[in-house]
Order: structure tokens, then C-alpha cells, then sequence
């Protein structure tokens, strides 16, 4: 007869390690929509800052990783096109998950500002700014799993 009651000790989990599971800080997921440039300038930024990034160059692509990533941020830019449909389909079926939009030279109209976007940012950017901003809008974000689909 083995003895496995070494391997059942590795396997279970202390409530003290569940309790600290629970207060480490949660890694955050963001999805740059943006063009090459703009995510290639900004996600080794982001992951030094400790984010997991995806990058989405397109609407389509970003929309199809929010449905199988589900990020916690999504940083959208404005001249991309259907950028504000892409926002209003997001926050539609993903309302914990919270959009930047970038902008331009371009005005904020009420009807983009009333709609639930988080925070606006123009360029010109800096790093520095750009993750800042992306990692406190993270951190407004409820735990996964209380996050209402």
C-alpha cells in the first residue's frame, strides 16, 4: 500500500491561502483598440505596470475579445471606424467592463459623453498619463466573480 496522503496535502488549499488569494491585487486585463502605432507605444508599458494586454487593431476584433477575454478596461480609439458603436455594443454586454476612448482633435458630443465611457483622453499622449489613467479606471473594476454578465 502507498501512502498518499503527501500528494493530498499538496492538492489542498489552506483557508489562510484562500483568505490571501482573495486581497492579492487582481491583475488587470486591458484591450487596446487602437491602431499599430499607438498599441505597439503603449502595451509594454502597460505590461511592465503588471496588466495582461490584448490588442485588438479593428471593431470586429476588439468586440470578439471582450465576448472571449472579457477585459476589465478597453482603450478604444476614436479614429478607428465605428468606434462609438463598437463603445455602445461593449457596455451593452459587458457592463462591468469600463472604455477609454481616445480622442483627436475631435469634440465630445452629449450623446458620447452620456453614454458610459469612462474617461476621455486626447493626444497628444504620454506613457506615462496613458497608464495611469488605464490602471486607476482597472482598478474601479468589481472582482470577477462579481461581475453580472
Amino acid at each position: 500500500m502507498t501512502d498518499n496522503s503527501a500528494s493530498r496535502d499538496k492538492d489542498t488549499v489552506s483557508p489562510v491561502d484562500k483568505f490571501a488569494a482573495f486581497f492579492r491585487p487582481k491583475q488587470h486585463t486591458v484591450l487596446l483598440a487602437m491602431n499599430g502605432a499607438d498599441s505597439d507605444f503603449l502595451s509594454p508599458a502597460l505590461k511592465v505596470a503588471g496588466c495582461v494586454v490584448l490588442v485588438a487593431g479593428d471593431v470586429r476584433s476588439s468586440i470578439s475579445e471582450v465576448t472571449r477575454k472579457h477585459p476589465d478596461v478597453v482603450v478604444l480609439d476614436y479614429s478607428i471606424a465605428d468606434s462609438i458603436q463598437a463603445a455602445r455594443q461593449i457596455l451593452a454586454m459587458r457592463s462591468a467592463t469600463k472604455i477609454i476612448m481616445i480622442l483627436g482633435n475631435e469634440g465630445v458630443s452629449k450623446e458620447i459623453e452620456n453614454m458610459g465611457i469612462e474617461l476621455f483622453l486626447k493626444k497628444p499622449l504620454s506613457i506615462q498619463r496613458c497608464v495611469d489613467a488605464i490602471i486607476t479606471v482597472a482598478r474601479l473594476c468589481p472582482p470577477h466573480n462579481m461581475v453580472r454578465k
